[in-house]
């Protein structure tokens, strides 16, 4: 080791030689040589050697200069080792927010998996302002994909979107479809609705024939001599001459037929007149009535009122007469006054005897309507 500087230097403190310990392997030697125990070099902590007493003392003796240049060296690889681990951290952050972003893809497509497999579908495709959903769902499935689309209905109602109903079609593969309607419970139902649009019709078509048969008949009581009307006039202009003569050259008696006949002449045509106004009017009402009617016949075209399965005699009892039902094994009865009537015989039996679950095939207070 080289001669150590004698000027005197201040000594580090004791920190500072327990770092300088633990990140150097100074050399060591006997604190009486060859310094004797004295001198201008920095002593750290001394330990035990194997020898044991005051000659098995060994201290690390290094030169104040060196180890301060040893102690910067040691800030600086650590400031060094601190952005070198900042980065190495700030790389590893980064790649687990990839992975975490990957990984919440993967749990958005699995969790779109299993809702599609739960229900079933097949595709999803809007056009037109229509959604077609095509599905394979078992019969549970199904009752709960219905069950989430009435609800979606439900809410655009909520929303004002639809005034009345909210209204999808369900197609079966191979089998008839069905429209299923979404409405208030306190709306009017579409049944209601067509019978209100039937009876306006049957309304207006009721008046047209009155009035039709109103004009028919006053056209039935005009004289065919007295043919003298034209439309915005009393009487024809070339008639004139011809009813001014026979009025002044006339008796008491002619002149008085002549008046009458006048008088009747002019309430006549402004009978006519007024009837051809409502007539006009009646008939626009009419061809409006009509062609809502046809709409309306249009759009409820394929409604049907839904099927009742009665599984209790509870719910069997207040069938009106006339009611017809059909039994899981195919038998279908009628509603008497006795009870119930077999469909092709005449024999009769109770409510007690009829074997549940049936199905309500006729109503007579719905399907009449």
């Amino acid at each position: 080791m080289a001669q150590p500087d004698p000027t005197p230097l201040q000594a580090p403190t004791d920190a500072h030689l327990r770092q300088l310990a633990a990140a150097t392997l100074a050399e060591t030697h006997n604190p009486g040589w060859p310094y004797g125990g004295g001198g201008p070099a920095v002593w750290s902590d001394c330990i035990d050697g194997a020898l044991g007493g005051p000659a098995g003392k060994y201290c690390a003796a290094v030169h104040p200069d060196t180890l301060t240049a040893l102690l910067d060296e040691l800030t600086m690889l650590r400031g060094d080792g601190n952005a070198l681990r900042v980065q190495q951290l700030q790389q590893a952050l980064e790649h687990r927010s990839l992975e975490l972003d990957s990984a919440q893809r993967r749990i958005a497509e699995l969790e779109s998996e299993r809702t599609a497999d739960g229900f079933g579908l097949q595709s999803l495709t809007a056009q037109g302002g229509v959604a077609t959903l095509t599905t394979v769902p078992t019969t549970e499935q199904a009752r709960e994909l219905v069950l989430t689309m009435s609800l979606a209905c439900g809410r655009m109602l909520d929303d004002g979107q639809a005034p009345n109903y909210v209204e999808f079609e369900v197609s079966p593969a191979n089998a008839r479809g069905y429209v299923v309607h979404v409405r208030r419970a306190e709306g009017p139902s579409p049944h209601t609705l067509r019978c209100d649009a039937e009876a306006r019709a049957e309304a207006a078509e009721a008046r047209i024939a009155e009035l039709e048969q109103r004009v028919n008949e006053l056209a039935a009581q005009r004289n065919p001599d007295d043919e003298v009307l034209v439309e915005g006039s009393w009487f024809h202009p070339a008639d004139l001459p011809r009813i001014l003569g026979n009025y002044m050259r006339g008796s008491d008696e002619d002149a008085r037929k002549w008046k009458d006949a006048a008088v009747a002449l002019h309430t006549a045509n402004a009978r006519i007149a007024e009837l051809e106004q409502v007539t006009q009017y009646a008939t626009a009402r009419a061809v409006a009535a009509e062609s809502k009617l046809d709409a309306e016949r249009a759009e409820y075209a394929g409604w049907r009122p839904p099927a009742q399965v009665i599984e209790n005699p509870e719910e069997l009892a207040p069938l009106p007469v006339d009611a017809v039902i059909r039994t899981d094994l195919g038998g279908v009865a009628r509603r008497v006054a006795g009870g119930w009537e077999g469909v092709g015989h005449s024999d009769t039996y109770p409510s007690e005897d009829v074997d549940l679950p049936v199905t309500v095939l006729w109503r007579p207070e719905v399907n009449r309507g």
